[in-house]
């Protein structure tokens, strides 16, 4: 694991998230998040960067407290937030 996925795995798990692999997501979703049992869903088989970047993406709704899915508008603010999380780190 690069230094950037065990940081957002970090921060992940400071927001009270834990971070599981799944082959149970349809094939266009990279990602989900379910805020009841605080776990962040990965596709397992994205490459490493793709697997940062839609973990930073799934933060992102946590932080911003999403409960559902969002319009691709909302979608578009998260990924830029998500992107600004890679980039601080």
């Amino acid at each position: 694991m690069t230094p950037t996925g065990q940081a957002l795995l970090n921060m992940a798990r400071r927001l009270g998230y834990t971070v599981e692999l799944t082959t149970r997501l349809p094939k266009q979703q990279a990602g989900a998040i379910h805020p009841r049992r605080r776990i962040i869903y990965i596709a397992a088989d994205l490459d490493p960067h793709e697997r940062e970047i839609t973990l930073a993406h799934e933060i992102a709704h946590a932080l911003l407290g999403h409960q559902t899915h969002q319009t691709p508008a909302v979608e578009n603010k998260v990924e830029q937030l998500g992107l600004c999380i890679l980039s601080s780190l």
